[in-house]
């Protein structure tokens, strides 16, 4: 992650009002991160944000633990920082 897009305070009600430019060229609604609200909110405990070699990838914790893949690199490092602000547990990669 990108310390310069690294964002770790929830956005404004006007912030949430604009669409934000991703890299590929597509607008990203603040709509679409706020699907992802439950993973640092009502659901936090149930995930965890497991360091890899490219960064946090967050993981649904049950059996078995699933991936939560989001293509959007803008959006997943919103997605990322919110849960890292949130208190989400963080696993540090294995060496």
């Amino acid at each position: 992650m990108s310390p310069t897009k690294k964002r770790s305070c929830p956005l404004s009600q006007e912030a949430a009002d604009r669409a934000l430019p991703c890299t590929q060229g597509v607008f990203m609604s603040d709509r679409e991160l706020l699907e992802y609200e439950p993973m640092w909110t009502t659901e936090r405990d149930q995930w965890e944000l497991h360091e890899t070699s490219m960064g946090y990838q967050p993981i649904l914790k049950g059996d078995p633990p699933m991936a939560e893949l989001i293509c959007d690199d803008d959006l997943a490092e919103q997605v990322i920082a919110r849960m890292l602000a949130a208190g989400v547990t963080g696993v540090d990669r294995p060496h």
